[in-house]
């Protein structure tokens, strides 16, 4: 299993090598326009440490969790989200980490993090809602049902939506 985390660690850094594309011919490397807006200089944030970006906090977490730091890993995710607080990928990174922690409201936190970013989501709103339920907070898990009911119309969220409703009034 640590080889195929390993392995896993590895091909995430490799994949995102290919974020930054080569200059031709100089064997520098630069930043695309749409990554340099979405970078964040950790210089901003903590002026002490190095300039770290997002990606690397993340990246930074993902060994934390290979290595069976979970507490070190949720660290490095948060200092991720809080430079690039529009990520979906990494709000959904963090909030799995904390589900997996059974840290409900933690997780159920970043999840709304997640809806304000894809308010139209109805995916977003039943995984919210599930997780609301499961922290006990059932008034606010039945909220989000109701929202997926109306965002999928006659879908398959929307059938687990009425289902839920129904075990839990």
């Amino acid at each position: 299993m640590k080889t195929f985390n390993l392995f896993v660690v590895i091909l995430s850094l490799t994949l995102s090598s290919f974020l930054v594309s080569s200059a031709s011919g100089t064997g520098k490397t630069k930043q695309s326009k749409a990554t340099k807006k979405l970078m964040v200089k950790q210089s901003d944030v903590a002026p002490d440490e190095p300039d770290l970006t997002a990606d690397d906090y993340y990246f930074q977490g993902v060994m934390d969790k290979v290595r069976g730091k979970p507490k070190k890993a949720v660290e490095e995710y948060r200092k991720a989200t809080s430079l690039a607080p529009n990520s979906v990928f990494l709000h959904v990174a963090l909030a799995d980490l904390l589900f997996e922690q059974n840290r409900l409201p933690a997780a159920a936190e970043e999840m709304r993090q997640i809806v304000r970013l894809q308010p139209t989501s109805d995916y977003w709103h039943m995984r919210l809602g599930n997780t609301l339920n499961l922290a006990g907070q059932r008034v606010e898990a039945r909220k989000e049902w109701q929202i997926v009911i109306i965002l999928d119309g006659d879908g398959d969220y929307s059938d687990q939506a009425k289902k839920m409703l129904k075990l839990f009034p």
